[in-house]
């Protein structure tokens, strides 16, 4: 199956989907623990294959087979790109008590928690996270079963919004599906983000993957009158779905627009002929237009993001992710670190921004420098995000009328892209203004 170049352009370089999944095809757990090469990662929680033949006290399990149907039948690519509502529930295994090597399936229970979710509609994904615990105290506002039992999907993503921690939110999705041995059978499937989170207050580019087998018979479980199916995967972790007569199984090696056996380099046009593409005013060595104005026609004159001002109000309304932000600093502290990342803070109308542009595993703080000039006005146009209580700001061209602008390397890196064909910046490069210098864009 061949990709377009316009699903890499409309997702922009931060959300790629398709490197969600494009390291699975050798060893799922394998991938879920390794890195990307030039980018964090950081594999969701895999959820798991289990054999379920275990008890549980609170909920009723058995097999449901697919004459039971009688809402339908769908794929797990049909149903979400369907635009219906899907929402999984996370459920982690249990070890049982005086067997520390035996772990039993997590089920739905009355009494059970969900700290949780990940809810899928118009396409696109949601995460929804609660801490187990508020100091040593369990969290009073994560949801039980005997509650989401006897809400619907409405009042329970209006729940979550309310209770939970969004962790991303309306992410583009990828769907691949893995074959066993012989290439002709489908073993798993993967759907993949890419996003940028929200830990320490500072955006890192990780990619959560969700594993799914169907588990033949179906493990099902009864919370009052909701009955749920659950789809496992590497472990004893499971999420659960409420069925409602509703049947969702693996994609097809032929379901259209999902992936087979991805590899990245097929998978992930992510290099420096992508950024050109991205960017089509830039030149061989990396430079883009030399003033503010001429890098903000040329940017929405290419047609794939439009450029704003930077604003909380903007950057939440950037659903579609087409959208670039303006940023002006004034950059008196130079480069900082905190764990592993590498960025500068800022603060525009009370309002806290992280310009992140790369961590130690991806690049350097000499090959930062040029980009983050300490004492200088620099002007930048990037991606931003919510992330805690401020807001993460991932530059990809910097610069002002006095220097020009460029692409920022190191970010590009630091998001995944083989930057080999960039040349780096000569030693001499200035990018940015003095600060006693006035600024164009502020």
């Amino acid at each position: 199956m061949k990709k377009t170049i316009i699903l890499t352009l409309a997702i922009a370089a931060v959300m790629s989907c398709c490197t969600g999944c494009s390291n699975g095809s050798a060893n799922k757990e394998q991938n879920t623990n390794s890195k990307e090469s030039s980018a964090v990662t950081v594999s969701a929680d895999d959820v798991g294959d289990a054999d379920v033949n275990e008890e549980n006290e609170n909920a009723v399990s058995d097999s449901i087979s697919d004459e039971d149907d009688t809402q339908g039948s769908y794929t797990l690519s049909e149903y979400i790109n369907s635009g219906k509502r899907l929402i999984l529930y996370y459920m982690k295994s249990h070890t049982a008590k005086g067997e520390s090597d035996r772990t039993t399936l997590g089920y739905p229970a009355k009494d059970e928690v969900c700290n949780k979710f990940y809810v899928f509609e118009d396409g696109k994904i949601t995460k929804y996270y609660g801490d187990d615990y508020v100091g040593d105290k369990p969290n009073d506002k994560l949801l039980k079963f005997k509650e989401l039992s006897k809400m619907t999907d409405d009042e329970i993503v209006q729940a979550l919004k309310e209770r939970y921690e969004v962790i991303y939110e309306r992410s583009d999705i990828t769907f691949a599906v893995f074959t066993d041995t012989t290439g002709n059978n489908v073993e798993y499937e993967c759907i993949g983000t890419s996003y940028i989170d929200n830990k320490n207050n500072i955006g890192t580019i990780e990619k959560d993957r969700l594993y799914f087998v169907i588990a033949n018979p179906r493990n099902t479980a009864t919370v009052y009158d909701s009955h749920y199916i659950g789809i496992t995967g590497d472990s004893s972790d499971c999420l659960w779905y409420r069925s409602d007569n509703l049947f969702l199984s693996i994609d097809n090696m032929d379901t259209e627009g999902v992936w087979v056996d991805p590899e990245p380099s097929k998978t992930s046009e992510k290099d420096f002929s992508t950024v050109k593409k991205l960017f089509p005013f830039i030149t061989d060595d990396g430079r883009a237009k030399d003033t503010a104005a001429q890098n903000e026609e040329a940017i929405n004159a290419a047609g794939i993001y439009t450029v704003k001002d930077i604003s909380p109000e903007n950057i939440e309304a950037n659903t579609d992710n087409r959208t670039l932000f303006r940023l002006g600093i004034k950059n008196t502290e130079g480069l900082l670190k905190y764990k592993e990342k590498y960025y500068i803070p800022t603060k525009i109308k009370d309002q806290t921004y992280m310009v992140v542009f790369g961590d130690e595993n991806t690049t350097t703080p000499e090959e930062i420098a040029p980009y983050a000039r300490k004492n200088s006005h620099t002007a930048y146009y990037g991606y931003a995000i919510k992330s805690g209580s401020g807001y993460a700001f991932i530059p990809l061209i910097a610069g002002s009328d006095e220097s020009g602008y460029f692409i920022v390397k190191p970010t590009f890196k630091y998001i995944g892209f083989d930057m080999t064909d960039m040349p780096d910046l000569p030693a001499d490069t200035i990018i940015g203004t003095g600060l006693d210098e006035p600024i164009e864009m502020e």
